[in-house]
């Protein structure tokens, strides 16, 4: 910030303004003068992009980064795969084909790979990684098939889930564990290090134990959410790639205006 404009909110701050009962009124004061400023700045940013029309940058309403490289290793995504705005990839991470990772979503294959494989669901606030091994266990990357949906902050570690697998919300697979084809692993339920879960059966509880075999039915389920996932993921895309000027225009946002919605209306 440049020594003029640090002087003037430096004066703003210090004016004494008429107290009113109830009030702190010069807080208010600044406050107020500060939220001017603000959409002051707003509106000629909106006009200076709309005076070099096709020559001006557009305008991001999310700047985070969702792939990162580390080290050299950088994520992949193959053809059809989305990850949402606050999802990150870092490092050696491999994304097959039409595999959507949502929200919130970390993947860090950093010491480490990771794949997923084709037609998968990595939901919200789920945590993936990899290791480099230590005194009692090898380096172990993540490997997760083909049509895997893995539910709300689940935490998948060094492990291997096979092909048309649901591991529920909150689930935990360690170091070392395999998850067989076809299998279930319940929500909140952690999968010990090690432990190898054969396929086509649901396992349940801390630690993980074997409660009856998976149905037909929760197979075919596990396809449908993961169809689902990514349809609908064509759909946030194509809001993400609004710019705000089409928000403005179509309303879209929350019912009021973008300049309101970073502005703050109480203080």
């Amino acid at each position: 910030m440049s020594l003029p404009i640090r002087s003037i909110i430096d004066r703003i701050r210090e004016t004494q303004v008429p107290q009113i009962p109830g009030r702190r009124s010069s807080g208010r004061f600044a406050a107020l003068v500060g939220r001017g400023m603000r959409q002051a700045g707003i509106s000629l940013d909106k006009l200076g992009s709309q005076m070099m029309g096709s020559f001006a940058y557009k305008e991001e309403l999310s700047r985070h980064r969702r792939l990162m490289t580390f080290e050299g290793k950088k994520p992949t995504m193959a053809q059809g795969s989305w990850v949402a705005p606050s999802a990150t990839l870092i490092g050696k991470v491999d994304v097959g084909d039409h595999t959507t990772i949502w929200y919130g979503a970390v993947l860090r294959g950093d010491v480490n790979n990771i794949t997923i494989g084709k037609l998968g669901l990595i939901s919200e606030r789920v945590v993936i990684h990899c290791s480099s091994g230590n005194d009692v266990s090898p380096p172990q990357a993540t490997v997760i098939g083909n049509s895997v949906v893995v539910e709300p902050g689940a935490i998948l570690h060094a492990c291997t889930i096979g092909d048309n697998v649901r591991i529920g919300a909150g689930a935990a697979v360690l170091d070392g564990a395999v998850v067989g084809e076809g299998s279930i692993v319940g929500a909140g339920s952690v999968v010990s290090a090690g432990k190898q879960i054969p396929a086509g059966e649901m396992w349940q509880g801390v630690p993980a134990r074997f409660v009856r075999k998976v149905t037909p039915e929760e197979v075919t389920k596990i396809h449908t959410d993961s169809d689902k996932a990514h349809e609908l993921s064509i759909v946030h895309e194509d809001e993400l790639a609004k710019s705000v000027k089409q928000l403005e225009d179509l309303k879209s946002y929350a019912g009021y205006s973008i300049v309101e919605r970073y502005t703050p209306s109480k203080f």
